[in-house]
């Protein structure tokens, strides 16, 4: 059940911060049991979930040097087997040199093991973290076995729940069970780095299954800031947390000022929202991995043609994970606009968004009056609008 809850509780929430606290050294080495094309890599630094390029070829030994926020990194590891079957492990590290030596044999836990390891800690294993092992017994404790069964039972039965409404509504009530059944057990062991960990990426519900239960995320946001030392929700990544339940819990609303923000566009250029005042401002979140947005880009391109610049400056707000990628698709489709690589999600996060594309357009005062409600089609509802400003 707990491995269940972390595949679908995994938190993204990004902050953007001038420069990090510590960098990690960690060095990976793979015997001839495994096909080195096969693994892949990522690792979480507090900001935010870096997925590593596939650059690696055969290579069996793999060294890491990057910069994390947080009092350790947490480094995972994926390895898929010739029968296409998902093995990982977890990893916490911090700013001592590590090395982790890993050989790869079938195992019903889908564990990619190791022969050696230095400088670091396995996350999942009840041996080297003790709270994780009683963190377990608490979640299927006898006081948990009927109701663990019947949520097995109906997953078994509901393969395909999330189709049906009534159905999501039972499993979101399960679901809810076993988040405040963690939560009940994390408050035992505030100050240690794992139950903050543990709260952020397998607990927290923003941007998640019950993301838009506004009840639910207040409720969780009150145990955060009531539960967790200062040192944790004062520290980058607790702050960021913090704002992001705020964002989502009081969103964006129409007439509303919108948040300041000021970033270095793709070709350099400084953009300062705050200096646009008098002109209208169109804000496009997209990415070039999100299909809609693509499908969008003649759109604004048509925006972009019917509406001079001293009247309206467009900026798109790229979640891209990669620069290269973006960069040639901004020339390629000839987006000659304002873009911004919001690697981080931070004006994303700013803005209290997850659905993309997402336009937002401000007026000359910077208030809101138009945001996607992703029910009408921006290129309906959009042309009114400016035709009507114009």
């Amino acid at each position: 059940m707990l491995r269940f809850i972390f595949l679908f509780a995994i938190t993204v929430f990004f902050i953007n911060m001038a420069a990090a606290q510590k960098s990690f050294d960690i060095t990976i080495r793979l015997d001839s049991s495994i096909n080195p094309q096969k693994i892949k890599y990522q690792y979480y630094n507090g900001k935010s979930i870096i997925f590593l390029p596939d650059t690696f070829g055969n290579q069996r030994v793999v060294r890491f040097k990057q910069e994390y926020y947080s009092p350790l990194a947490s480094f995972t590891i994926y390895y898929t087997d010739s029968n296409q079957n998902p093995y990982n492990n977890d990893f916490f590290i911090s700013n001592k040199p590590a090395v982790i030596s890993f050989y790869f044999k079938p195992n019903n836990e889908n564990k990619l093991y190791y022969s050696a390891i230095v400088n670091a800690s396995p996350i999942f294993d009840t041996v080297a973290n003790k709270i994780l092992g009683k963190l377990n017994a608490f979640m299927t404790g006898t006081a948990m076995t009927k109701e663990n069964a019947a949520f097995d039972l109906f997953l078994k039965q509901n393969p395909n729940f999330n189709k049906n409404d009534s159905l999501k509504r039972v499993f979101n009530k399960f679901y809810k069970s076993h988040l405040n059944r963690a939560m009940l057990f994390l408050k035992k062991y505030p100050d240690d780095y794992f139950s903050f960990w543990y709260f952020i990426r397998q607990v927290a519900q923003v941007n998640q299954v019950l993301g838009k239960d506004t009840a639910y995320l207040k409720e969780q946001l009150a145990y955060l800031k009531s539960v967790f030392p200062a040192k944790y929700t004062e520290s980058v990544e607790g702050k960021a947390l913090i704002e992001t339940y705020e964002a989502i819990i009081y969103p964006l609303r129409l007439n509303k000022t919108a948040p300041l923000f000021t970033v270095t566009a793709i070709d350099g250029e400084r953009i300062n929202l705050s200096e646009f005042s008098g002109k209208y401002v169109l804000l496009d979140f997209w990415a070039t991995w999100c299909p809609p947005c693509m499908a969008e880009i003649p759109f604004i391109k048509e925006v972009r043609k019917n509406n001079p610049t001293d009247k309206l400056v467009i900026i798109g707000i790229s979640q891209d994970v990669n620069l290269k990628q973006l960069t040639a698709t901004v020339k390629n489709k000839a987006m000659n606009w304002l873009q911004f690589y919001d690697k981080d999600t931070k004006i994303s996060h700013l803005y209290g968004l997850n659905e993309y594309p997402t336009l937002i357009l401000l007026n000359k005062d910077g208030k809101v009056i138009y945001k996607s409600d992703h029910k009408t089609a921006d290129s309906e509802a959009l042309p009114k609008l400016l035709n009507a400003i114009n």
